[in-house]
């Protein structure tokens, strides 16, 4: 990440304000979560804040639409990688904790419909199976942007068990997910943060909802 601090240093005055402050923002948060070894819960919040800083405009927005306009997000960074440092990363810094993690019924949807009777048991069971073969196939056809959104979206599910309570602080059921999650954006963000200063133009860098605003 200090890499990345020191280029962005340089190229700052190449980039629009948008991206700039989005790019400041992330930063930010980021480097407070690297101070956090010690409370993995405090380090994906600050990791989950540093992602969404850099890519949302709208906060009037249901869950499937933020999922929406992240997906759009990745399919971006994933178009633009041309050097395949996220494919690279995904098979190796991040392959042995993505399996366990992908794999975890506590972070789909499908288990807590389940949960809540809102589909029986054989409807799930093969729910599951269809999505084990997609991740599959996302895996073996090296769909980047898919793979990446299909991550982000567990990563979603337990941030929103956490922010909403459904999870006891320094739960031992989530101790090793929560772990895992925020080493995935330790290595992920930096990575994402590149191919946005490298790629400057392409995407849609609206003013954030929060833009910085002075008062006198």
């Amino acid at each position: 990440m200090f890499v990345f601090e020191e280029i962005f240093k340089e190229k700052r005055s190449e980039i629009s304000k948008n991206l700039d402050l989005r790019l400041q923002r992330a930063l930010s948060w980021i480097k407070q979560a690297s101070q956090q070894d010690q409370d993995a819960e405090v380090k994906l919040f600050y990791h989950w804040i540093a992602l969404n800083s850099l890519y949302i405009s709208e906060i009037n927005q249901n869950f499937e639409q933020r999922q929406h306009s992240l997906r759009r997000f990745l399919h971006y960074l994933s178009d633009h990688d041309v050097e395949k440092k996220i494919s690279r990363t995904l098979m190796s810094r991040l392959d042995l904790s993505l399996h366990d993690f992908l794999q975890s019924p506590y972070l789909s949807y499908e288990f807590w419909r389940f949960q809540h009777a809102e589909m029986d048991e054989m409807q799930f069971q093969h729910a599951r199976q269809i999505e084990k073969q997609e991740l599959l196939v996302k895996i073996q056809e090296q769909q980047d942007a898919e793979l990446l959104s299909f991550i982000l979206q567990r990563i979603a599910m337990l941030h929103t068990q956490m922010s909403l309570g459904g999870v006891i602080n320094q739960s031992q059921v989530y101790r090793q997910l929560i772990s895992d999650a925020a080493q995935i954006l330790t290595v992920l963000l930096p990575i994402f943060m590149t191919i946005l200063l490298e790629n400057p133009q392409g995407f849609d860098y609206s003013t954030p909802f929060f833009p910085v605003i002075q008062f006198s």
